[in-house]
């Protein structure tokens, strides 16, 4: 729904299947998992020894498979300013730090000035491009495949069946491979595959037994793409009844000190009004997205509406009042939703809890099932953000036995 399938049969109900499949996959793999107490979280199989090697070949080959297609991407889309300020931004963002200058001061493109609104790990990554004197748009796939042997190692250590380990360790290459295929702004003119990653390291992180590891990856979420906003305070909650007010408290010291150290002082600090001025400009961005772009009719439907991956179009069109009424209409259903889905979480939890559940792996799983519905109400649907919810897809398979399960309906 997110490649070959984008907007099928059409753009209203192609959201529902969109939506429909990610609450699945998230439900599925809690019915599997979460409360399967006979389906053993680390396989108690030993594996032939030529698991290892395979994983290692499909890693280096499907980097190799998409390393050569991004390269591809790259040489035929340069970045452009006029087709989207995304890379340039980032330009803007780490030269500015790597000189000295005030990061977080207006950018001027050639016809426009943006305010900037990037947090700092959405940008600081690419300091790497900057130093080896290589494409931007490198970093994201070099980052992920740098965390993805994490998940390979868990894949090795959970899953029993040789045909399910193939499969999984493939996946990411596939999904990778099939967003270049269909739209290659995904990697020509976004950078989501770094939030992905940082994504995944937080799934590596819940429930750590370091507690500064723990925010750690709160903090490289929560400064670069805050979609899970609603979700870490119910994290917090779920670990404070679990472990106790002593070790919540103290993440959240660290926590806090995160964003002090990274992003206050170093650059807030250095414009105190920074941070305003770029919400209202993110704010006048998302007016402009509820109207036709220029290259449009006027009797047109926004462009960015039509992309059949959210709700917003619903909003739009059998909603009434002024378009911008509308929108606010939509804003505000979204913030009461994904509250509401974070307060089903902690129900979840809350009322499950003495079911020798796995916290861990519900937590993750339900990271997945919130990022569904928090981007199905999307208000402004720019496609890449969906790379997200769809990514967070891989914790789940990575942690679900499925020759264990495959073996107990057989038996």
């Amino acid at each position: 729904m997110l490649t070959l399938w984008r907007g099928w049969p059409n753009v209203y109900i192609s959201v529902i299947i969109w939506t429909t499949a990610g609450l699945l996959g998230g439900y599925c793999g809690m019915k599997l998992r979460i409360f399967n107490t006979e389906s053993n979280t680390i396989s108690t199989i030993k594996k032939p020894a030529y698991y290892i090697p395979l994983l290692m070949a499909i890693f280096i080959g499907g980097a190799m498979w998409n390393a050569d297609l991004i390269a591809d991407t790259i040489q035929r889309i340069p970045p452009d300013p006029l087709e989207s300020d995304v890379i340039p931004s980032m330009v803007y963002y780490v030269q500015r730090m790597l000189n000295g200058e005030v990061v977080y001061q207006p950018m001027h493109f050639p016809s426009w000035t943006v305010d900037p609104t990037y947090m700092p790990f959405m940008w600081l990554p690419y300091t790497f491009s900057e130093l080896a004197n290589i494409d931007y748009r490198w970093t994201p796939f070099v980052y992920f495949l740098l965390v993805l042997p994490f998940y390979y190692y868990r894949l090795y250590k959970v899953e029993d069946n040789l045909y399910f380990t193939i499969f999984k360790a493939l996946a990411p290459f596939l999904i990778i491979n099939q967003l270049l295929i269909t739209n290659d702004n995904y990697f020509g003119r976004s950078v989501e595959l770094t939030i992905v990653a940082h994504y995944l390291i937080l799934c590596l992180t819940v429930f750590h037994r370091s507690k500064l590891v723990i925010a750690l990856g709160i903090i490289i979420c929560l400064l670069s793409r805050y979609a899970f906003s609603f979700w870490l305070p119910v994290y917090l909650l779920i670990y404070w009844a679990e472990y106790g007010f002593k070790g919540a408290f103290k993440i959240g010291l660290y926590i806090v000190a995160g964003i002090v150290l990274f992003y206050i002082l170093p650059f807030l600090s250095q414009r105190w009004e920074a941070f305003p001025k770029g919400m209202a400009y993110y704010a006048d961005t998302v007016n402009t997205m509820w109207f036709p772009k220029p290259w449009q009719k006027p009797t047109d439907k926004p462009f960015y509406l039509m992309r059949g991956l959210s709700f917003s179009i619903y909003f739009y069109d059998f909603m009434g009042g002024e378009v911008l009424d509308r929108l606010g209409t939509n804003k505000l259903v979204h913030l009461i939703v994904s509250i509401l889905a974070a307060a089903g979480i902690f129900y979840g939890y809350w009322f499950n809890r003495m079911k020798n559940m796995n916290v861990r792996l519900y937590l993750i799983f339900a990271l997945k099932i919130y990022l569904v519905i928090f981007f199905s109400l999307m208000y402004v649907p720019f496609t890449y953000l969906w790379m997200l919810p769809l990514f967070m897809s891989l914790p789940i398979l990575y942690n679900i036995n499925m020759g264990q399960i495959l073996k107990l309906k057989n038996d």
